[in-house]
């Protein structure tokens, strides 16, 4: 059987980000400006896709992976610890975007990105030995690598507006992590969780 404390964590988390950003849009509709590119709307942006929608997907593995990709994935207190390292890095890395503190933010990353290592790294060692095809295991295995892709090319982009690193203009960077993101992680989830799931 699944675990079941790990994805309320997620899960709750998931909902709490969600239900912030709707507040703050209601608050302020207008306070959030035109562009997508400043401060705030960036803070409503990743309380979206990276509380709820990165937060689902995570608490979902926990469900999806014995049931569906017939994978063991029994929580240890490593797969706690990695929840609040995400729940906590996820809430930094909001708060520091909303302050416009990309060196908080930074730091903040760093630690979201060990949480989310932690359920992919457990993903990608127990995905080649579960039971199902390879066009269902390869996009997820996509997914957990192209996430972790994401957050350290965000990482960076957090690095480079105290100190330029990346070539090129800063935006072009800011649409390849965004690709990252959406198509790599939440696109790559869907076709392979659905894949599997939606036949059965």
């Amino acid at each position: 059987m699944p675990a079941r404390f790990v994805p309320l964590l997620y899960f709750g988390f998931a909902h709490l980000c969600l239900l912030a950003a709707f507040a703050i849009l209601a608050w302020d509709p207008g306070g959030l400006g035109a562009s997508f590119y400043q401060p705030r709307m960036l803070a409503v942006v990743h309380l979206v896709t990276l509380g709820f929608l990165s937060a689902s997907i995570l608490g979902s593995i926990y469900l999806v992976g014995p049931l569906a990709l017939r994978m063991p994935m029994v929580p240890s207190r490593l797969d706690h610890a990695a929840f609040w390292a995400f729940a906590l890095g996820a809430l930094g890395m909001i708060g520091h975007f909303w302050l416009d503190s990309p060196r908080g933010m930074a730091w903040a990353a760093a630690l979201t990105i060990l949480g989310m290592s932690q359920v992919a790294v457990r993903v990608l060692r127990e995905l080649p030995a579960a039971p199902v095809p390879p066009e269902i295991k390869a996009p997820i295995a996509f997914a957990f690598v192209n996430v972790l892709l994401a957050g350290l090319y965000g990482l960076l982009l957090g690095l480079n507006k105290l100190t330029p690193i990346l070539p090129g203009l800063h935006l072009r960077s800011v649409f390849a992590h965004v690709h990252l993101a959406v198509v790599g992680w939440g696109l790559m989830i869907v076709i392979g969780a659905g894949s599997r799931m939606i036949p059965m």
